[in-house]
Parts: structure tokens; sequence; C-alpha cells
């Protein structure tokens, strides 16, 4: 009977309404709603579920699908009495959850079910900025074995549904395209540094509620970019770089030359302007120092300086043989000026292609053959090219061993070999036995240089030689035992501050370079250092965190080990 009931009263619908569809029924004292809640175990709201009701038995047909809204709720339309079938569906990433509750509608009474699906877990909360609600970002949560979510924010507030029983590392990060700068990119915890970042872990039985307060003590600098004569210059490119502390942006002038660059933590910056016309003027680069305060905007006004392009050129034509075309940086050149203290280089790898260098100015230049201690005095007439012939002798090959300290060889590390004049040989690589073979010395002196990267502790210091012309040359350098400087970072309560590049500069050129980060406790080693005085100092990688510590001297002998006076740095 109601099988057939219910094709009278399509077959009605149809006549009255042509070929439209059914409509939904009528609330009437035989049919009712239901309200379906989908959550997350202990409550959490699921958005985008997708709920199916249908009847439990061949007496009930009535139906309904949707999908449940931002409360997590679904409510169907009027049903019949009868037993259904709730069927609740949800794709976490790649996984299907699903789950089943049987209810009976009664006539007249609408009625409300609740449906947990396990597996999941909500995390949700506000956002704000200098404590007004964030009307753009994302919130991102990723975990050490690769589980990544995101959540875009909206009205101050994210909602995302994520695996549970893993620790995330949580980030509110502005829109990529950001230009107005309000926040920073912030971690749980209220840090811009990741490393200090509050790991939360999402629970398997309740909701994860937590808030982020982003990061917005921040400035910006604005002003005009001048072309060469005194025109507003569109499309410069402008580059901000703090030099107390991490912070940076970058703006293109607009078209009335004017540009603002915001988001910028407070501190002392270097501002940097540079353009290329589309006609063909070249310009150089300009800076200024300001200082950007909290709140305020630095004004900034730079003119660019016109260089004039050169169209002089020098062009040599190289001979040499199939051996020397056959090492991989082929043959290069460099143009020097004295008088205009500039210089340009070029290459080749091959006799059919001469070495052309451009750009070159009037006057007398002298030009270094690469690795063969050997240099031409050429003239360069006002926009006129110079053309001479030149011959790259094979030469011979300069070998050796590289080996640490204690006299192990070291396999797999970076020698380079440079003529007087301080253009490359060549490079390779130690081989398995710590040997190295570089050809095409000519004569004279030449200098070996090895970069070890983690292969060893020790120190380097480069090493010069003598090649006779038409002998090779045997070179066996070996490490020296490495200075260590120790020493710890702080924060001005004396704690120790996890993160910071502390960074062990030489005095005099020469002296080799190393740094390293400080630990969960403020503590760093840095190894690998020659003899000599070098200047400590520690800066933080994040933007918007420790300002730049003040610098200490330490003097370190051959193979020892020194503690530098402890560095406190600032907060932001």
């Amino acid at each position: 009977m109601r099988r057939h009931f219910i094709a009278v009263l399509a077959t009605a619908a149809l006549v009255l309404g042509g070929l439209g569809a059914v409509p939904a029924q009528a609330a009437t004292d035989t049919t009712a709603k239901v309200t379906v809640k989908v959550t997350t175990p202990g409550g959490g709201a699921l958005e985008d579920a997708s709920v199916n009701i249908v009847g439990a038995d061949p007496d009930t047909w009535d139906s309904f699908y949707g999908d449940t809204d931002a409360s997590g709720t679904a409510i169907s339309d009027e049903l019949s009495a009868g037993t259904y079938d709730v069927k609740v569906s949800y794709w976490a990433s790649s996984d299907r959850l699903e789950a089943t509750k049987r209810i009976t509608v009664k006539a007249g009474t609408d009625s409300k079910v609740t449906i947990e699906l396990p597996g999941i877990q909500l995390v949700s909360g506000k956002v704000t900025a200098g404590g007004k609600s964030l009307a753009t970002g994302s919130v991102t949560l990723r975990s050490a074995a690769g589980d990544y979510f995101s959540a875009e924010i909206t009205n101050g507030t994210y909602s995302k549904i994520v695996k549970p029983g893993t620790t995330y590392t949580v980030q509110v990060a502005p829109p990529w395209d950001d230009t107005k700068g309000l926040y920073l990119s912030t971690y749980a915890g209220n840090t811009v540094r990741e490393i200090d970042a509050k790991k939360v872990t999402v629970s398997a039985s309740a909701p994860t509620r937590l808030d982020i307060a982003a990061y917005a003590r921040l400035g910006r600098i604005s002003g005009v970019i001048y072309d060469s004569q005194g025109k507003r210059a569109a499309r410069a490119n402008v580059s901000v770089s703090a030099t107390n502390r991490s912070g940076w942006g970058y703006a293109t002038t607009r078209s009335d030359g004017s540009f603002t660059i915001a988001g910028l933590p407070a501190g002392n910056y270097q501002v940097y302007a540079n353009d290329r016309s589309t006609v063909g003027s070249f310009f150089g680069t300009v800076s200024k120092t300001t200082k950007v305060t909290v709140g305020k905007t630095a004004k900034v006004s730079l003119k660019l300086p016109k260089i004039v392009r050169h169209k002089g050129a020098i062009v040599l034509k190289v001979k040499a043989s199939k051996a020397v075309w056959k090492r991989p940086i082929g043959v290069c050149a460099t143009a020097f000026s004295a008088k205009a203290g500039s210089w340009a280089s070029s290459c080749t790898t091959s006799s059919a292609k001469p070495i052309t260098i451009k750009g070159l100015a009037a006057g007398t230049y002298t030009v270094a053959l690469g690795g063969t201690n050997t240099s031409y005095k050429i003239v360069v007439k006002k926009n006129r090219t110079t053309t001479k012939t030149v011959t790259r002798p094979t030469g011979t090959t300069v070998s050796g061993t590289v080996r640490a300290s204690n006299g192990k060889v070291l396999k797999n590390v970076a020698v380079s070999v440079y003529d007087a004049s301080g253009s490359v040989l060549g490079s390779a690589q130690t081989t398995s036995q710590g040997r190295f073979s570089i050809p095409g010395a000519i004569k004279g002196v030449y200098t070996v240089d090895v970069y070890a990267g983690d292969a060893t502790k020790d120190a380097f210091d480069s090493k010069k030689f003598t090649v006779t012309k038409g002998r090779n040359a045997t070179v066996n350098v070996k490490f020296l035992k490495g200075a260590t400087i120790t020493g710890r970072i702080v924060d001005s309560k004396g704690k120790g501050i996890a993160g910071m590049n502390v960074s062990a500069i030489g005095s005099r050129l020469g002296l080799s370079y190393s740094s390293a980060v400080t630990n969960s406790k403020g503590e760093y080693k840095v190894t690998g250092l020659l003899k000599g005085t070098y200047k400590v100092t520690a800066r933080d990688p994040y933007m918007g965190g420790y300002y730049n510590t003040k610098s200490t001297t330490v003097k370190l002998l051959t193979g020892k080990a020194k503690r530098a006076t402890t560095l406190a740095a600032r907060a932001g």
C-alpha cells in the first residue's frame, strides 16, 4: 500500500508541476526531522562529513543525503515515521572513515542523533596580532613523521581535523603575497623562533584548543627612488636588510617611484635600490641606512647613479692542445684595470669559440690567462674591440695526498690550486686514498687550498709551492690540529638560548672562518680554527627574534681550546 501511495504522490507532482522534482514533504503530524551531529571523540564538530539517512526496512522509503556545516550538523528533510540507518562518512587524508547508527523516527516528533567518528581529532583556536583578530593567513601543523595539515584563517579563527596521538609543530603565517606586513610567522607558544615552539600533542579522546598571538611589533620603510636624472624611477628594485638582527624585505617601486616595505621588526636597516631601464641605460646600486621603530614608518629616498654602458671588448683566440680542452673549466681569462679598479672575466671550452670579455671602458688592461701565471697588457680603445691570439700550453700536473693532523688520509675533500694572480688552475676531489691530481700547471708560484667540510675538525692553512716548467709537481698537504672556541649565549635572565648562530672570524686575511649553532643550554663549540685572533659574535636566524650580541675577542694557539666570554642577546 505504501509503495502505491508514494507512486500516486509522484504522479500528481509531475502533473501539477510539469517536469519539476517532487517537492519536500511538508511538516505534518505524520513526519519528523532528524538533526545529525557528527563529532570527533570528545565532541569536536566535524564539518563536511557526508550524512546519508536511509530506510532500514522494506516499508520505509524516505531518505536524506547532505553534508554537515561548520558546527558538524546536518538537518534532514521531513521523514515519515519508521526505522532508519544514519550513515556517516568522512575522508581523512587518504582514509575513508565510516560509522552507522540505527534510529527510530516517531511521527510528529523531531529527533537528534550524535555520531562520533574515531581516528581523527579537531584542533581549533583563535589567532590574533596586536590584540586584534587576524583576517588572513593560515595555520599549519607538521609532525616529525611528515604529517602535514593546513587551515585558512577565517574571522580570526581556524579549525582543522588532524591525526590524533601525534605531536605537532604549529605555525601561523601570513599569505605568501602579503604586503600589509601586519604580523610575522609565529609558532605555538607565541614565538617567532621555531626552535622555541611549544610542541602540541593532539589527544585521541578530546579536541585540542590552541590560540596563537602572532608577532606584531613591526614597523615599515617607505620612500621614493629617483633615477640619475632626478625623475621618479618606476619598477626599481628595493631591498632592506637589518644590520643588528635578522630582518629583511623586498619591493618594486610603483609607477610614481614610491615603495613601501612593511612587516619589519625594529632595528637598524640598510636600504638598497637598483634598476635597469627598458631603453638600455644601466643604473647601479645605491644604499642608505635608516632605523625602524615599532608602529612607525621610516622615510628613505634614494637617487640611482647612472653607469655608462661601455662597448669596448677584448677577444682572445686561444690555441691549445686537446688535453687542455678536456679540462672541465676549459680556459679562462680575467681583465683588470688598475686605473678604474674594475675587472671582468670570461671562459671558453673550445678553440672554435674565443674568450670574449665585454663592457670595457677605454684603457690599458692586465689580462691574466687563468692558472698559467701568464698575463698580457692589452689596450682597449673607446667602444672598440681588441683581438689577440694566445697559446695555452698543456702544462704539467700537480698531485699529492691530503692528510689530517694525525696522518690519516682524507677522502672526498675538495682541493683547489690557484696561480699567483689568484685565478684558479683547477679543482679536484681526493680519492679514497686521499690523492688528488690537477693538470695544466705551467711555471711559477702556485697555492693549494683544501676544504674538508665535516671530514675533520682540523684546520688548514693554504700552502704555496713552485712549479718548474715541464715538470710535474708533488704537493703533499697536512692539516694542522685545529683550535677550538667554546662559550655560551644567554638571554637577559641568564638562561641559555638555543639555535643561535655563532661565528668566529679571523682578524687577518688567511685565517680560517668557522661557525656553530648553540644547543638547548646555549652552549656552542667552534672547531677547526688556525692559530690567531678571532672575533666571536652570535646572531639569531629567526626574523623578529633576538638582536645580535656584542662581539668578544679570543686569541688562539694551535690545537688548543679556549672559552670565550659569555654573550647576552636582547629579546626583540
